[in-house]
Parts: C-alpha cells; structure tokens; sequence
C-alpha cells in the first residue's frame, strides 16, 4: 500500500472506492468529489431498502445488511458512478470482487480516537450501540482489511482531506 501521492497511474483509474473506519473522513471526501461521479454505498442501501442502516440491522440482522452491500456494490461497480464510499465493516466482504474489477481501493487512514470524537454524539451509526470498547475492537480487527488498500491518505487532519481531494480531482478529470 502506498501513499495516493505516489500513485503514478491514479489518471488511469475508471472505478476507485473510499473506505475506512466509520468517522475516518468517507463521506467528507465524497462530497468534495461530487463532480466524479460519487455514491456513497451506504446511503444507496438506504434509498433501495427505503429503511435507515440502523433501522435494516434491527429489523433484518447485520448478515441481511451485509448481502445488501455486496448485491448493491456489484450494482454500482456496472453503473456510470465512477467513485464509491463503502462502510466501515464492507471492505472485508468485498475485497475479493473489488480486486477482480481491478478497482483500486483509496483507504481513508484515521487514528481511533479522532474517528471516535467524531461520530460520538451520532445517534445513526450502529457502532455506537456497544459502546466505545466494542466500536476499537471493532476498529482493531478491520485494520487488517484496510492495510489490503491498494493506496492511502492520512485522515486525521480534515485539512489532508481538502488536499486529497484537489489531488484526486486534477487526475482524474
């Protein structure tokens, strides 16, 4: 995995994914990127299941909610969105298929606590429910699946984000 800034053929991507820890800065980059071409996966699942995330893993259980990302992420990787922000916990199911479109796979890097701080007062993100113990073990056993990125950016700083984006906008326009 190395640095988006050394990423020499980063023009040449037609499909790049966003991932990282929930609260790692996804759904910030994707705005800054709308003009691409942008989904962001989860807020897809919401609007084909017309149910909030929270909602669909009450009612249906996190395994309905996991088939839902990869039946829909197949969906998007046929479309014409060209950049997709997928949840934290999707990149382990969804690696394989990413890998074999030859997606390249932009890891949004962010220290626990920052991602914490961030979302801790958001009443819509499940993680939250088994308190702040739960959501870092969480955290510790998804490092492994982000280190598989092909790239990454350091997400602690907002500002970085602001920078990513200028950076990827200029390649892939």
């Amino acid at each position: 995995m190395k640095s988006l800034y050394l990423d020499k053929d980063l023009a040449s991507v037609k499909k790049m994914i966003i991932t990282g820890f929930s609260g790692a800065g996804k759904t910030t980059l994707l705005r800054k990127l709308d003009e691409l071409g942008v989904q962001d996966l989860d807020e897809y699942i919401e609007w084909q299941e017309a149910k909030s995330i929270p909602v669909l893993v009450k009612e249906m259980g996190w395994a309905y909610f996991r088939d839902c990302e990869k039946r829909y992420l197949q969906e998007l990787l046929q479309s014409n969105v060209r950049i997709i922000a997928l949840g934290g916990g999707a990149l382990k199911e969804c690696l394989p298929l990413l890998k074999d479109k030859g997606v390249r796979v932009l890891y949004l890097k962010c220290d626990f606590e920052t991602c914490f701080e961030r979302i801790d007062q958001d009443p819509n993100r499940p993680l939250l429910q088994g308190g702040k113990r739960q959501m870092f073990i969480k955290y510790q056993e998804r490092l492994v699946d982000y280190e598989k990125s092909d790239i990454f950016v350091e997400s602690n700083d907002l500002a970085e984000l602001s920078k990513a984006s200028l950076y990827i906008l200029e390649a892939l326009s």
